[in-house]
């Protein structure tokens, strides 16, 4: 039985793109004039990049199941600190406004915050938590190479504690 302490970067890369949305709200005019506000997005791209300076702290339990091959199990906690955390993300969008009281549908007049085809590029911090918690367990077969050095293969989980997102 003992006491494992590390350090570890773990990156995380994921990219989430949606061929096209649509999206309607009410609004109000610099005149003070109620309006909807009609999005059309297409083309929309977001990557997001995260990496985490992992400390682990486990309890590790081997047992001997012979002179070189025994049993490993493994249990506790990660405490995830991020040190990437990056979005970068694109789309291209037309932004139409219906004035119900007249009614009248403004097109393609960017002067006025209704552009059309307009290509957005955005880029920016994730707002994620600066510590998390991680539960580890792992376990699997030991191989004694030498007295002190060892051959391990096994499985392992992961599962994160709590929300990682502010």
């Amino acid at each position: 039985a003992g006491i494992s302490i590390g350090a570890a970067l773990t990156p995380f890369t994921s990219q989430i793109s949606l061929d096209s949305c649509s999206i309607k709200y009410q609004s109000i005019d610099s005149e003070d004039e109620e309006y909807e506000m009609r999005i059309k997005g297409r083309s929309i791209i977001e990557d997001q990049k995260l990496s985490f300076l992992s400390i682990p702290v486990c309890i590790v339990l081997r047992i001997p199941a012979g002179e070189k091959l025994g049993i490993f199990l493994k249990g506790g906690i990660s405490f995830e600190i991020p040190v990437v955390k990056t979005f970068k993300g694109t789309g291209t969008f037309t932004y139409d406004g219906f004035y119900p009281a007249y009614p009248v549908l403004l097109q393609d007049l960017p002067a006025y915050g209704f552009p059309t085809n307009h290509s957005t590029n955005s880029s920016g911090s994730l707002e994620i938590k600066s510590l998390s918690q991680h539960l580890v367990a792992s376990g699997g077969i030991l191989f004694a190479l030498k007295e002190s050095i060892q051959l391990t293969f096994g499985i392992s989980y992961i599962r994160s504690l709590g929300n990682i997102s502010e």
